[in-house]
């Protein structure tokens, strides 16, 4: 199937979570038929990764992660660093 949509990238707050910072499972279900369609779901967040939901992290078929304001790119199976750009501590 070809689709016209290749990614969809979800900021958390607001957007993928509740204002209780809770995943629904209609919002997981979602996310699941968009993956199982080749559609590339991930997060992209001001976050680091540790602050981003486990419940979100582990939905089979995500992955990919842009965190820290756009700063670094994760692979979430293996947390390989795929992109960074992060600001020195001096710049800070």
């Amino acid at each position: 199937m070809n689709h016209k949509i290749k990614m969809v990238g979800l900021d958390l707050d607001g957007t993928l979570l509740t204002t209780e910072k809770k995943l629904t499972a209609y919002t997981r279900e979602v996310l699941e038929k968009a993956l199982a369609q080749g559609i590339e779901v991930l997060v992209s967040t001001g976050r680091p990764i540790s602050g981003v939901p486990r419940e979100v992290l582990e939905i089979p078929g995500m992955k990919y992660a842009v965190t820290s304001n756009g700063a670094r790119v994760l692979e979430l199976s293996t947390g390989n660093v795929l992109c960074e750009s992060m600001l020195s501590m001096e710049t800070a």
